[in-house]
């Protein structure tokens, strides 16, 4: 199992729980419906996340992969 953190603020999240996330999203699955997911945190606290730059950058890229992946 994969343990790695990452850091916002004083706060620390699952890595594998945040790339699993980027998955998703970039597959074209809304945040809230992946949030849904018993196995995930609610929305409200990934988005808090976002104050991250390096996972806000991860996020923006998977939706801009998602809105491709609709155009074709």
């Amino acid at each position: 199992m994969d343990d790695r953190r990452m850091m916002l603020g004083r706060r620390y999240y699952p890595a594998v729980i945040v790339d699993q996330i980027i998955e998703r999203v970039s597959a074209g699955e809304s945040v809230t419906a992946i949030c849904a997911d018993p196995a995930m945190p609610c929305a409200a606290s990934f988005f808090n996340w976002l104050a991250d730059p390096e996972l806000r950058g991860k996020y923006e890229q998977a939706r801009a992969a998602a809105r491709t992946r609709a155009h074709i």
